[in-house]
């Protein structure tokens, strides 16, 4: 709440003077009312201003707060925004949201970033934050400029006037009961959800508008009579406008002794005006010559063009006649393109947004080819590697006449973008290897941080899943610019799919369910292949987990590609006027969505359990040992034989319990026993760990190591030397001792684990891990992280079918409750989420105290409690517990306390009490077994 509250702040409350207003319903009407003081005839004395207790009922969804976003008598804003509503501005959400994504889209053109938000039931705001305050007028005309670029007229802008309300991103809608705010690329209009706890991070990342650009946007649009209300504006807007005037003016005289707009130039004035500027590529001259296609949206044609010329660092006088020709070439029959002064007029106004951040507007390729199908880009008049600036990617591509020209040879010093071997393509589509800005990275780091990523999703490390690591890292750099649909990764992909089941034939029956269109590689009609498949046949193979990886991903890219024209195929017959009823159409859909539905389920899972009894009976007749014992036999007898594999433990208890030192001495035994033992710990260190081993291997008070009283005592030098090297012998070779950071995530651990090829893991502990989600991690809400961390640890488990065994913390109130000796812990003691009881196989309780309260029963320790309730279910086995009780010595200077582990779930064993002697100066559980041999007849009997 508190990132939430400051984004606010920031972006678009004023720190002081805010007026605000709390939604009332009446009847169906939502009212805004201000929040003010009024006299008893019901005029306004004050207005009360927006406090942080509001706020936060409204983030709690106490209230659902109004916002006016000017600020009080200065009547000045510093964020505005667009209504899109249902059903004024659109027929559905769908379409509601394509709107607001055009406009956008068409910010971003002009340098400008906008934000959606869901107004939490029938439409979208798109949002504007400057870095200061300024006029609604100002902040209207600049949203309106921005949204008919997009081909949309906004019915409202926010804000109307000073005194105007807008909902308040996140409150609740006071209607629907659902929560406005910002959305993610992931948004579904069909189930439009907002996750409240990401909101923070969310706007965290939202960048304010420079003052001049929201100027200079609005001021291209606005009429003439608007200029008129520029004694409106604050004193900095004033002398922007004025700059930015002078700017255009100049720009008008130069254009002095040019033909008006109004009317195309004759072809001979164009040809002697290009002429002067020297050649250009033969996809620019495609595109002069062709106009823009029809495919392509032509504010997109005119920024390829006016990146074009920036890069050839021509002014707008010079840029203004290509500009032209583009638009006199364009078909009339153009979607998206105005009439041939506003084609010109819009390359003008965008050319000048572009001009103040040339920089960031540099001609490549791949925007002259944004779009195309693989092996077309002759049609937009590429030539491949036969042209200098695709063949070199030089940015600073010069034409052979100018003056200043440079020699693009000289100037490539990046390195060629690799090709996959594995299928042969159109080598003169720029989108076949991963697209053309990657040459401003360094490749060299981008494959290494490619390395890093995959390493810590425990994916394999081959060749397909770097190139796809790569260009998803390429896509991020590019602020979410999606490169060509067909790229190195997916033919690579498909590839070694290809190559498993040709090599592997009898699994292709398992694989019927895939729909052909799913693949999407091609080769040229005059390439042999035979020769491709020869390529696939000898092809190294990634491990079958990862084939199956990538099975599932062509299976969805088919299933897609197939429901995609069903359901247009329906959508065009209901528009239609035929003798089919709607009624008809919606049932035949039905029927196809089923038979799709059947189709697309993998059978391979959906054998009768008659077919998979072969394996399941060789398994359960195997003489391998599925579970990893522990030190204590009734431990085991409890556990079914010990730690099973693929298998989620916790081990929860109050502080000083001896969590860590319990799971700690079951590690040591399961090493000595020779399984490899993987312990990550978040808390302690390796040498604090180290001093714990060999305090309980060797019955050494930890406090003597501790304070290094060992160089002063030969006698327990020369003990501590024995203890070491009994440690290096006999556990030591199996044990991984790993200290961890915060980028220890589940997926990092399993990577560990596949790498080290791990038995047996510890987690020491939970609630001290990240989940690897970042917006998770860092909002705050420690139940959805321990929530998201225990599933993971979950699935981490089965996944590498290991047995992990994860310490949880306690809740206070449950602690001091069962040490007075209320209630015993049982698992909703378990800190932060209850998920964690849910994910868990075996949840495990230690006790380890004296209770404060004797109670009735007199019941002082752990082996009091146990044999209490023993006395009620069985005499013989409470009378076997006491003679324990009489053998057992508590020694005061190992600090010995008897302490009970109590099983509360196990989904594969019993549960029930264990009970062991603490040591807590020398770190040692010593069992006290009882379950163990009154339950060795009874299995043998059995």
């Amino acid at each position: 709440m508190k990132k939430l509250i400051e984004q606010y702040y920031r972006l678009i409350i004023h720190s002081e003077a805010q007026k605000y207003s709390i939604a009332s319903m009446n009847k169906s009407e939502i009212k805004y009312p201000h929040k003010a003081i009024y006299d008893d005839d019901g005029k306004l004395i004050e207005y009360i201003y927006l406090t942080e207790s509001e706020l936060l009922a409204s983030i709690e969804g106490k209230k659902s707060l109004g916002l006016i976003l000017c600020k009080d008598k200065e009547g000045i804003s510093k964020s505005g925004c667009i209504d899109i509503d249902i059903p004024r501005d659109c027929k559905d959400l769908g379409e509601a949201l394509t709107i607001a994504q055009n406009i956008v889209k068409e910010g971003y053109v002009l340098g400008v970033n906008l934000y959606i938000e869901y107004s939490g039931n029938r439409g979208f705001h798109i949002w504007v934050f400057l870095e200061k305050a300024v006029t609604p007028k100002l902040i209207k005309d600049f949203l309106k400029s921005i949204s008919l670029r997009a081909n949309f007229t906004p019915q409202e802008i926010f804000p109307k006037d000073v005194n105007s309300n807008i909902k308040l991103p996140c409150t609740i809608h006071l209607k629907t009961k659902k929560r406005c705010g910002f959305i993610t690329p992931d948004f579904d209009v069909n189930n439009p959800q907002i996750d409240l706890n990401s909101q923070g991070d969310l706007m965290a990342k939202f960048e304010v508008t420079a003052l001049d650009k929201v100027i200079n946007i609005s001021e291209l649009e606005a009429d003439n009579s608007d200029k008129n209300n520029s004694d409106k504006l604050p004193n900095q807007s004033k002398n922007n406008l004025n700059e930015t005037r002078s700017k255009d003016k100049s720009l008008n005289e130069s254009q002095s002794n040019e033909k008006s707009l109004n009317e195309p130039r004759s072809k001979d004035e164009i040809k002697t005006l290009l002429n002067s500027l020297g050649d250009h590529p033969s996809c620019i001259q495609h595109l002069l010559s062709n106009g823009a296609p029809l495919d392509v949206d032509y504010n997109q044609a005119n920024l390829t063009l006016i990146r074009y010329c920036l890069t050839r660092g021509l002014d707008l006088p010079q840029s203004l006649p290509l500009a032209q020709l583009m638009a006199q070439n364009t078909s009339e029959n153009h979607s998206t393109s105005k009439d041939y002064r506003g084609k010109v007029n819009n390359f003008k106004s965008a050319w000048v947004s572009c001009d103040r951040n040339s920089d960031k507007y540099k001609f490549e390729c791949s925007y002259i080819l944004s779009g195309i199908k693989e092996g077309e880009a002759h049609t937009r008049g590429c030539i491949g590697t036969k042209c200098k600036v695709h063949k070199n990617h030089n940015p600073n591509y010069q034409s052979s006449n100018s003056k200043d020209r440079a020699d693009t040879s000289k100037n490539s010093d990046t390195p060629n973008n690799s090709q996959s071997s594995n299928s042969k393509t159109d080598n003169n589509n720029s989108n076949q290897g991963i697209s053309d800005s990657l040459d401003y990275l360094k490749v060299s780091a981008l494959i290494f941080q490619s390395l890093l990523n995959l390493t810590s999703e425990g994916k394999e490390i081959i060749k397909s899943q770097i190139l796809r690591e790569c260009e998803a890292l390429e896509q991020n750099y590019l602020l979410g610019k999606v490169s060509g649909k067909l790229t190195d990764s997916i033919r690579l992909i498909e590839s070694e799919v290809l190559g498993y089941l040709l090599q592997n034939p009898e699994s292709i029956i398992d694989y019927s369910d895939i729909f052909s269109q799913g693949f999407i590689a091609t080769i040229k009609k005059n390439d042999s292949l035979s020769e491709y498949l020869d390529n696939l046949y000898n092809l190294k193979l990634p491990s079958p987990e990862t084939i199956e990886e990538y099975l599932g991903e062509i299976r969805e890219v088919g299933i897609r590609e197939i429901a995609q024209k069903k359901y247009s195929k329906y959508a065009k017959k209901l528009a239609e006027d035929k003798a089919d009823t709607s009624i008809e159409i919606l049932s035949k859909s039905i029927d196809e969505t089923e038979k799709l539905i059947n189709r697309s389920i993998s059978e391979t899972n959906l054998l009768p359990t008659s077919e998979k009894i072969e394996g399941l009976l060789t398994q359960l007749l195997s003489e391998d040992r599925e579970a990893i014992p522990t030190f204590s036999d009734d431990f085991n007898t409890l556990l079914n034989g010990g730690f099973s594999k693929g298998r989620f433990y916790v081990m929860s208890a109050g502080p000083a319990s001896g969590k860590s030192t319990l799971c700690l001495q079951c590690a040591d035994y399961a090493s000595s026993k020779g399984y490899k033992v993987g312990y990550f710990s978040f808390e302690m260190s390796l040498d604090q760990i180290f001093i714990t081993q060999i305090s309980r291997l060797g019955e050494i008070n930890s406090g003597y190591l501790d304070k290094k009283i060992y160089l002063k005592n030969d006698s327990l030098k020369l003990k501590m030397f024995k203890t070491v090297k009994e440690y290096y012998e006999q556990i030591s070779e199996n044990i991984y001792i790993i200290e961890c950071d915060d980028s220890f995530t589940p997926n990092k651990i399993l990577s560990i684990i596949k790498k080290l090829k791990l038995d047996l893991v510890f987690i020491d502990y939970l609630q001290l891990m990240n989940s690897g989600d970042k917006d998770i991690d860092n909002n705050g809400n420690e139940t959805i992280k321990i929530s998201k961390i225990a599933t993971e640890l979950k699935r981490l488990s089965r996944k590498s079918d290991t047995p992990i065994i994860a310490i949880s913390d306690i809740s206070k109130n449950a602690f001091d409750s069962t040490k007075s000796g209320k209630k015993s812990l049982d698992m909703s003691a378990l800190r932060d989420s209850f998920k964690i009881a849910h994910s868990a196989d075996c949840v495990m309780l230690l006790h380890s105290f004296d209770f404060d309260n004797k109670g009735e029963d007199q019941i002082k320790t752990q082996l009091d409690y146990v044999k209490n309730n023993w006395q009620k279910i069985d005499l013989k086995v409470a009378k076997y517990i006491e003679n324990i009780d009489n053998k057992t010595f508590l020694n005061k200077t190992t600090a010995d306390i008897f302490s009970r582990l109590y099983i509360d779930k196990n989904r594969t064993g019993r549960t029930g009490d264990i009970l062991f002697k603490y040591s807590k100066a020398i770190h040692k559980f010593e069992p006290l077994n009882y379950l163990h041999s009154n339950n060795e007849n009874k299995e043998e009997g059995f």
